[in-house]
């Protein structure tokens, strides 16, 4: 029991830490910051696309939170 609830934990953490940190901070660095001055444009193409990104994060990190409690955990067999 309390090898799957560390299972758990420690892949709940690895696909906060990836999907929810690091892919943001790429995507918001190189997507919103380094593009457009690369192509001289002065803002942003697709601004609703990125506020969209924006709204859904906060509910992904909590639909992840919430599969702890399901039985099988957050993508762990």
């Amino acid at each position: 029991m309390s090898g799957q609830i560390y299972n758990t934990i420690i892949t709940a953490h690895a696909l906060i830490i990836i999907f929810f940190i690091v892919i943001p901070v790429l995507i918001g660095g190189f997507g919103n910051y380094l593009i457009p001055i690369q192509l001289g444009a002065p803002d942003l193409i697709y601004g609703r696309v990125n506020l969209l990104r924006f709204w859904l994060m906060p509910r992904g990190i909590l639909l992840l939170l919430e599969s702890i409690r399901a039985e099988g955990g957050s993508g762990t067999r």
